[in-house]
């Protein structure tokens, strides 16, 4: 089997006070980490992430 290296652009962003965030949202990459790191999947943390922003 052939394995094909590919590349896959993240989309983050440095903000003026040198602030990692996904591109295009409030959400800081530490929080991701954090939440990646206490076994928060995607699914999870997008909807408690969309919950906290509506309020």
């Amino acid at each position: 089997m052939l394995l094909i290296p590919t590349v896959a652009l993240i989309p983050l962003v440095t903000d003026a006070n040198g602030v990692v965030r996904i591109s295009k949202t409030r959400i800081t990459l530490d929080t991701v980490v954090t939440a990646f790191l206490e076994g928060v999947n995607a699914p999870r943390y997008l909807w408690v992430t969309l919950f906290a922003l509506s309020d």
